[in-house]
């Protein structure tokens, strides 16, 4: 195994476990201070996002132990990641959408939903390690086509929350789909009338 291969590792292995902390602690501040707000919905949503901060901490850690072991990451344990962070920023979705404007933890409430982007943008990454797959084999493999790509199919995304579209976009691209996507109604049916989709998949609250 190469030294170059063990750096590529260990980077990935510290940016993931630094920005899995601000993730986690920034969403278990938030849910501390929401313990002195009077409304018991505004206190419930970011209690929620709180216990959705620490539940991605697991699998995380898991995936990071994978690769640092040179393993290839279960497709089970990805799913879980990326479930977890789903949960996430729908929650991050209904605290900025439910919670008034100028209410003081709504501050951290972005900077959960930052370190969340930040987190799915790292995975994402992997892609762009071409030039180590070589030496690196589990990452090459963690990359390569997987046998339920020949399943691939036309996606259309609709969700009015640009991150929301964009990771899931991202993640059913990389299972082998071609996704568009809209922000709204609107755009949805333009799109649906100039091309044929499988399916759409539709915020629930759109």
């Amino acid at each position: 195994m190469s030294d170059h291969g063990d750096d590529v590792r260990m980077r990935f292995r510290h940016e993931a476990r630094t920005i899995l902390n601000h993730v986690v602690g920034f969403g278990e501040l938030l849910a501390q201070d929401s313990l002195a707000d009077d409304d018991p919905d505004t206190v419930a949503v970011f209690h929620a996002i709180g216990n959705a901060a620490i539940a991605l901490r697991q699998p995380v850690l898991e995936y990071i132990g994978s690769v640092m072991e040179g393993a290839v990451p279960s497709l089970t344990l990805k799913r879980q990641v990326y479930d977890r962070i789903y949960d996430l920023v729908s929650l991050v979705q209904v605290a900025r959408r439910d919670i008034p404007a100028n209410h003081q933890a709504l501050k951290d409430v972005h900077k959960v939903h930052e370190a969340t982007n930040a987190l799915a943008d790292l995975f994402e990454e992997a892609d762009s390690l071409d030039d180590t797959m070589n030496e690196h084999p589990a990452l090459s493999r963690m990359l390569a086509p997987t046998e339920h790509q020949h399943l691939a199919g036309r996606m259309l995304v609709v969700d009015d929350e640009p991150f929301n579209r964009e990771i899931l976009a991202r993640f059913l691209e990389r299972q082998g789909h071609v996704v568009c996507q809209a922000a709204n109604g609107r755009d949805a049916f333009a799109i649906l009338s100039e091309a044929p989709f499988d399916i759409v998949l539709l915020d629930v609250m759109m």
